[in-house]
């Protein structure tokens, strides 16, 4: 048995080396799936063969413009624009919120998410900056359950981030359901 074992890795190592060496090669003989392998001589019908999509899930983004809120008051001019990217159960979150006219507003904003954090856990929290305005950080968070974000200035000051031309960024990810 020891010298079977051996001998696979003597094979496995040689055939790496080899692919490195020549990587334009390919698999003489496939390990089937019930062995434990893919099946394919190349990547792409190896994802095939165990029920992947042909593309990658990295590649896949929605966007959305939720309209964001004041915390307290009114913007008269308020826009966002939201990516999100989900693999798997976690949820890759990339968001602007503008403040063009900031009207009565103060306090943060609250933004409309296009997913659910998990019943499970704390919900998440996105890290956020100012970046025209002041250049101060800040966090957005969401509660489990929810899709509703909250996102203060570091320092929760009322108002702190409501200058006419703000624009906060903000980056993270959630579990999701």
């Amino acid at each position: 048995m020891k010298r079977a074992i051996l001998l696979f890795a003597l094979i496995f190592t040689s055939h790496a080396i080899a692919q490195v060496n020549n990587p334009t090669s390919s698999i003489s003989t496939p390990v089937s799936v019930a062995n434990g392998g893919t099946g394919a001589a190349d990547a792409a019908t190896g994802l095939s063969n165990l029920g992947g999509a042909a593309t990658s899930a990295f590649n896949n983004f929605t966007t959305t413009t939720p309209a964001p809120t004041c915390v307290v008051g009114t913007a008269t001019t308020i826009s966002s624009s939201v990516n999100v990217q989900q693999v798997g159960k976690t949820a890759f979150i990339n968001m602007a919120i503008t403040l063009t006219t900031a009207g009565s507003c103060a306090g943060g904003f609250n933004i409309t998410l296009p997913v659910t954090a998990s019943s499970s856990g704390s919900g998440g929290v996105l890290t956020c900056k100012e970046t025209v305005t002041q250049g101060t950080s800040g966090a957005g968070s969401v509660s489990a359950n929810s899709n509703a974000m909250t996102i203060r200035r570091y320092d929760n000051s009322s108002g702190a981030w409501t200058p006419n031309g703000t624009v906060v960024l903000c980056s993270g990810y959630i579990w999701v359901n």
